[in-house]
C-alpha cells in the first residue's frame, strides 16, 4: 500500500477529469428511495448505479437495485478494488449474475472509484445527472469515492488524498441499507454528510422490484 496514488490529471479541474453538467433536481430525502428516484426520472434526472466492491453489501438489497435499475434503463458501472481482487475476490457470483451482460467492470487502484480513467470515460459516455451508490465500506471506498478526504482519514497512508463525486459536481443518491457500514472506529455512513448526498430515510421491501 501507499504506492499508487490518485492521478492528479483525473482530479477536480484536472486535464483528464469529467466536467458534468448536471440536472439541478434536488429529491425529498424523508420520502422512500425507489419512489424518489422514480420521480427523478420523470423530471428527466439521468442516474447510473455505482456498485462499490459489493462483496459484503445486503444482496436482499443490492440484487433488487439492480433488477430496479435495468427495468428503468440506468446503466450500471460495477467496481472491484485491485488489492481485494489479488487476494482472489471479485464480484459474488450471486450479484454478477443478475448484471446485464454489457456491464462494464472496472478494476480500481485506489480507494476512489474517480481514480481509474475508465470511470471517465464511462462517465463522458453515458452523461448522468447523478450517481446511485451501493458497495462498502462505508467510510472507505464509499467514503473516498463520494466525498474524497485526505490526512484526517485513518485510510490516508493507503494512497494518499482521494477525490470523490461531489467535488466534481455529482450528486449521489443511496440509502444506509445499500452501503455496507463496519462501524470502525465509528458508524461512518454518518459521517457521509454533503449537501450532494442525498441519504434516503427508507427503501422498499424487494418483493415490489425484484
Amino acid at each position: 500500500m501507499g504506492e499508487i496514488h490518485f492521478d492528479r490529471k483525473l482530479a477536480p479541474g484536472g486535464e483528464k477529469s469529467i466536467i458534468p453538467v448536471c440536472n439541478a433536481y434536488k429529491p425529498t430525502t424523508q420520502n422512500e428511495f425507489y419512489s424518489e428516484i422514480e420521480r427523478a426520472l420523470s423530471n428527466g434526472v439521468k442516474f447510473v448505479l455505482c456498485l462499490i466492491d459489493v462483496h459484503f453489501t445486503d444482496k436482499s438489497k443490492v440484487i433488487p437495485l439492480i433488477e430496479f435499475c435495468k427495468k428503468n434503463n440506468i446503466e450500471i458501472i460495477n467496481f472491484d478494488y485491485v488489492q481485494i481482487v489479488a487476494t482472489g475476490r471479485k464480484t459474488p457470483d450471486e450479484i454478477k449474475k443478475h448484471l446485464p451482460e454489457d456491464t462494464t467492470t472496472i478494476i480500481k487502484e485506489t480507494l476512489s472509484i474517480f481514480s481509474s480513467p475508465e470511470t471517465h470515460e464511462c462517465l463522458r459516455s453515458i452523461s448522468p445527472d447523478a450517481l446511485i451508490f451501493a458497495g462498502e465500506i462505508a467510510g472507505c471506498c464509499v467514503k473516498a469515492s463520494a466525498m474524497g478526504f485526505g490526512e484526517e482519514s485513518m485510510y490516508y497512508c493507503w494512497h494518499g488524498e482521494e477525490f470523490g463525486a461531489v467535488q466534481y459536481g455529482y450528486p449521489i443518491y443511496t440509502q444506509k441499507d445499500l452501503i455496507f457500514d463496519d462501524g470502525y472506529p465509528e458508524k461512518d455512513y454518518q459521517n457521509l454528510d454533503h449537501p450532494l448526498i442525498y441519504k434516503f430515510k427508507s427503501i422498499a421491501e424487494n418483493k415490489t422490484y425484484a
